[in-house]
């Protein structure tokens, strides 16, 4: 009998202990700790970058886009132009004189307070129309070789009815 009497003698001094470490290691935690809110803004923050990167990468392909399409219209008013006139016009403004071809020259996307580069070949068969493209650059056709201008900054965006000088222009 004694060893039962020892068993419940120390049997609430065994629980008093137990339900001290319950309460200081499984009790509810009403925060998180720095760790856990340092990961948290780590990841966020990664999220955010990679979708800031995405967004200008969208936007400048938007704007190249619209310069495109501009630079496409341009090019069939000078077509235009050239059918009613018979060459082509020395300046871009020039295709504005006869009202029926275009009434307003589009504007470069990539810089606004600026119209798109024009220029003639020496032969007068040939012409290129350009943007200043990404890197803002302002910039001209450097030579002629051939039917093929060849633009000062590689980025240019142009189009031209001989041969297309690289993969941005048309």
């Amino acid at each position: 009998m004694s060893g039962a009497f020892l068993f419940s003698a120390l049997q609430p001094q065994a629980l008093v202990c137990y339900n001290l470490y319950q309460t200081k290691t499984m009790r509810k935690r009403s925060a998180f700790t720095v760790i856990e809110l340092l990961i948290v803004l780590t990841i966020v923050s990664i999220l955010i970058s990679i979708v800031v990167v995405n967004f200008f990468r969208l936007q400048n392909d938007a704007k190249s886009a619209k310069v495109r399409g501009d630079l496409r219209i341009l090019k069939v008013a000078v077509e235009s132009y050239a059918i009613k006139r018979g060459d082509y016009p020395a300046a871009l403004p020039d295709i504005l004189l006869d009202g029926n071809i275009i009434s307003v020259l589009p504007t470069d996307t990539f810089k606004p307070s600026d119209t798109f580069g024009y220029s003639v070949s020496p032969d007068k068969n040939v012409y290129a129309i350009w943007s200043a493209g990404e890197n803002l650059a302002t910039s001209g056709i450097t030579a002629w070789v051939g039917k093929m201008p060849i633009p000062s900054e590689p980025d240019d965006i142009g189009v031209t009815n001989g041969t297309p000088p690289n993969e941005n222009w048309h």
